[in-house]
Formats: C-alpha cells, structure tokens, sequence
C-alpha cells in the first residue's frame, strides 16, 4: 500500500484528533485516505488513551495545483486567450478576481469557450498568484504598518499572533510561523493577524465601532459589534445590557459566525460539547469579538467574493465605514488583473 501523505494543517488535525470517530482503522485505509476527517486510524489521530500506534504519515507537503487540472501549453494558451478577451474589460477584471470550476480535461475546453465567466482554464482567467500578495500590502499599510516577522517559532497551536502593549500608541507586531507556508495558509494566517492590528489601530478610533465602555479604545481589539450600537428603536435596558435575536448586530454577528466557521477557517464548533450542552475553550475563543473580526478580515482579503455574499449585512456597513481601505483594495486588484486583460481592453 502507498504511503499516506498527512496534507491537513496542524491545527485542522489536532481538531481531528479531539474528536471520536465513528470508523477506526488499524491501518490507512483506501477509505481513509479519501476523506481522513470521516474516520480515525488507531493511534495516530484517534483520542489520547486509545491502545495501539501507527507511525506518523510523510510531513505535510506544500499546496499544489492539483494534477487533474487541464494546463494549457505555451501553444495552447496563445490560442485560447482570444476567447477570454472577448469578453468586455469588466468582465474580464472580476473572472481573475476569482478561481472557480477550473476545468479538469482538454475535452472540458469546450464548455469552458461557450461560457468563460462560468468557468475557469488554469493560467488564462484564473486569480492571479499575486493578486492577494498585493492586497496584503494595502491591508498592513492601513492597519499601521505593525513589523512583521516571519520566522520559525515553537508554537504548538498556532500559526501566528499579533501583540502590542495596551497602555502604548505603538502600532504593534505581527509574527507568523515560517513553518505556515507549506500548509498552504499563510496569505490566511497572515490577513488574520493584520485583521487585529485593523481592529485595534483604526477601528479603535472610529466612534462608530467603539464600544462605549472603552475609554481607550485604540489601545486595544474588539472594536466592533458588527452594527450600530445605538438605534432609536432598541430600549435602554438593551442598549446597556445586550442585543435581541432580531437585532441588527445580533443578525450580522450570527452571519459571521457561519462564514467563518464553515468557508473562511473552518472548525467543528460543537467540539467539546459532548453532554455539557457547553463549547469548548476552542469555540468559545474563536467566537470572541476579536477573533470573529480577525476571521472575517482574513477573508475579505482572501475570498472576497466568499464574505461579501455570505455575509452582506456586515460587509455592507464595514465597506461604508471604511471606503479609504475599500478603494485602495479595488485599485490593488486593478492593477494587478490589468495586466492580464486583452490589449485593446486595459482600463488602467
């Protein structure tokens, strides 16, 4: 049997291995290797206290396009490309702004020329690798430019993390485990971080985010209560002691939630429960106000497309609040996608 090759992140397996699964293998199935978060094999990622061992599969291996892909040829893109520039500037600018339903086989080409914003040929209308590289450097730069360092740490747990000190206007740091980039996660681990610096140097000194128990909110995260805090048809008594199921913000907060949870970075949020009824630490952690808008942030920079329709309500107003940022973004990615638009249809 092929050796089996562990491609989840650190984190995403330690989950794994807080979990009981309902099938546990004695070795790496076929079944297993084909979906490992449905089942366990024995003493590699089942509960601590289970008998048995299995040594620990190959480390995991850097994030590649997938071998399934249909990779055009020097010859073939040059061909191709006339169909893609068919379509109006516009178009062709929001097709790169995404990778979607990439084709698998040449045969698929096909259907890929009859509707090209449906569709994506790898290297003609995909994103473009640089596209979040450079909307990184815009987030950083309104976040206050915090130093960044990249580095190997020995964190068990986490990817990296953003520090400052409360009584300081300094703008803080950001670290990230070099180790990060062969999962795949860095551009996420990174907006993450510089999601809290946002939080805590600019949002910190909109009124409109500020939480009106902060008497100094700048100097430190959870700025936001993903709406208007005050509104003339919320009583006193829940102005001041928290928001109804059909608030604005209690709506917004609860679409965050999800698209964090289940798009942006994925977790089990029953884990721990078991008979309780109660999270765990876990959970309760990445529900915090701050680590909700750290994930969210993560993903306005990296899926887009991905918090602007699953979560509008937030989006909406973050976007009003913050056009400085949102503009800088818009003319990040338009300059990036330009270079890729057909000749005649460059809008820069």
């Amino acid at each position: 049997m092929t050796q089996y090759v562990e491609k989840r992140s650190a984190h995403a397996l330690a989950v794994d291995r807080g979990m009981t699964a309902k099938t546990v293998y004695e070795r790496y199935d076929d079944l297993y290797r084909s979906a490992p978060n449905q089942s366990d094999v024995r003493g590699y990622d089942t509960k601590q206290g289970n008998t048995g061992y299995m040594p620990a599969p190959a480390a995991i291996t850097p994030k590649v396009v997938s071998k399934t892909e249909y990779v055009p040829t020097q010859s073939e893109r040059e061909k191709l490309l006339p169909y893609f520039h068919k379509l109006n500037p516009i178009e062709q600018h929001k097709d790169l702004l995404v990778t979607k339903n990439v084709v698998r086989t040449k045969e698929d080409v096909e259907k890929w020329k009859q509707n090209p914003k449906y569709y994506d040929v790898r290297g003609i209308d995909t994103q473009p690798k640089e596209l979040i590289a450079e909307r990184l450097k815009v987030a950083l730069t309104f976040a206050g430019n915090p130093t960044v360092k990249i580095q190997k740490y020995r964190w068990k747990s986490q990817l990296g993390e953003y520090s400052y000190h409360v009584r300081k206007s300094e703008v803080g740091s950001i670290r990230i485990d070099k180790r990060v980039e062969s999962t795949g996660r860095f551009n996420q681990a990174f907006a993450h971080e510089i999601g809290h610096a946002y939080d805590r140097n600019t949002l910190g000194k909109l009124p409109k985010y500020a939480n009106k128990d902060l008497t100094n909110p700048v100097y430190r995260t959870g700025n936001t209560n993903f709406g208007a805090l005050i509104q003339a048809d919320v009583p006193n008594r829940e102005r001041d002691y928290g928001i109804t199921q059909n608030s604005l913000p209690m709506r917004n907060r609860s679409q965050v939630m999800l698209v964090t949870q289940k798009r942006i970075n994925p977790y089990n949020p029953k884990l721990g429960m078991g008979n309780t009824g109660y999270p765990s630490k876990f959970s309760k952690y990445r529900n915090k106000t701050e680590e909700l808008f750290a994930d969210w942030f993560s993903g306005l920079i990296t899926q887009k497309n991905v918090v602007k329709r699953q979560s509008r309500g937030f989006y909406n107003i973050f976007r009003k609040a913050n056009k400085p940022l949102v503009r800088a973004l818009r003319k990040s990615d338009a300059k990036v996608t330009q270079k890729y638009l057909g000749r005649a249809n460059r809008f820069m």
